[in-house]
């Protein structure tokens, strides 16, 4: 004899049986039988359409009676949770069909939100990708200006000199100042200055690298990269000084008392 599972009707509240333990599953949304018969599944439905009406989730319009969608509740999930439709379909208890419906109806943005860890903001995105950590197409940041702040969160040692020798001078700069796409270590507005403090390797010390040392492999495209720099801020306007880590290293007084004669005589 096959096997029965007992369960309750939902609408009489009378026990029947089903021939499969999905049907009694209640956890199971798609084969769970929640009536006795035709006669209660009828007034089953007709009830929650009565409770839909009642809290205006239903729209009557010239094809009958459709489902309505909250606009701000589509686009929490849809635009700040990044939830694909199908998950949206069944948070919400409703047919793909009519979400796409919906989201036509609502004018739902394809816009993607996301917070930037520099500095708070949201900014949007077009692209779910964008806003997915593991996509090679990730955009951390807001912007470029965020972007290369995060990476200055820890100063070297030789920024941190020079910036206490400024601040003991009582020069007036603006740190981590930004040109266009490109920033500069310190920037004295008064005198339009631009001051770089380079590392010996990672900008490749002409003193050094070259002469004493051979060049490394990286050090072209950063020489390259350094020579672009210096032209975009002449054709600003803007004269550069750079200092070196070996001449902090050496010499450091001499290093930073030359620094503080090209800030008071440059004009």
């Amino acid at each position: 004899m096959k096997k029965k599972y007992e369960t309750t009707c939902k609408q009489c509240g009378e026990k029947f049986y089903v021939d499969q333990p999905c049907k009694a599953d209640p956890n199971n949304k798609r084969k769970f039988v929640r009536a006795c018969s035709k006669e209660c599944t009828r007034k089953l439905k007709s009830t929650h359409m009565k409770s839909l009406h009642q809290e205006g989730k239903l729209k009557r319009d010239k094809t009958g009676i459709q489902r309505k969608l909250d606009k701000d509740e589509l686009i929490r999930l849809y635009c700040y949770e990044h939830r694909l439709k199908a998950e949206i379909s069944k948070i919400l208890k409703v047919k793909q069909q009519t979400l796409t419906r919906e989201f036509e109806r609502l004018e739902i943005p394809q816009v993607f939100y996301r917070t930037c860890p520099n500095c708070g903001e949201v900014y949007g995105n077009p692209i779910r990708s964008m806003v997915n950590p593991n996509s090679n197409k990730f955009k951390k940041f807001c912007s470029r200006k965020c972007f290369l702040s995060s990476r200055k969160q820890t100063d070297t040692w030789i920024e941190v000199k020079v910036r206490e020798f400024l601040n003991e001078k009582g020069v007036e700069y603006v740190d981590q100042y930004e040109v266009d796409r490109m920033t500069v270590d310190f920037y004295v507005p008064s005198k339009r200055l631009a001051i770089e403090v380079n590392g010996d390797f990672w900008h490749a010390n002409p003193d050094i690298y070259g002469k004493t040392k051979p060049l490394h492999r990286i050090h072209p495209r950063v020489i390259a990269k350094d020579k672009r720099k210096a032209k975009q801020l002449t054709d600003k306007d803007i004269k550069l000084l750079v200092v070196w880590e070996n001449d902090l290293k050496t010499n450091p007084d001499k290093a930073l008392n030359q620094i503080y004669e090209v800030i008071r005589t440059v004009s």
